[in-house]
């Protein structure tokens, strides 16, 4: 099960918040946030998970690119 939102400023050239919620069996379960950035044909994309990990490691950051063609 996951939920999420997502508020966006600007129209062509946009800033994205997001956040969401997701559960799945045995995996950790919680929030997660993120920040968008979308400049001409560009995007770029960084998330982090607030859910505590099984291993006791801490989650990692989620970095994406991408080009609009």
């Amino acid at each position: 099960l996951f939920i999420g939102s997502e508020l966006l400023a600007g129209s062509s050239d946009a800033l994205f918040l997001r956040a969401g919620y997701g559960t799945n069996g045995d995996q950790p379960s919680g929030t997660s946030i993120g920040l968008g950035l979308r400049l001409e044909r560009f995007d770029i994309s960084v998330a982090k998970s607030l859910a505590a990990s099984t291993a006791g490691l801490p989650e990692p950051v989620d970095v994406s690119f991408s080009v609009v063609f």
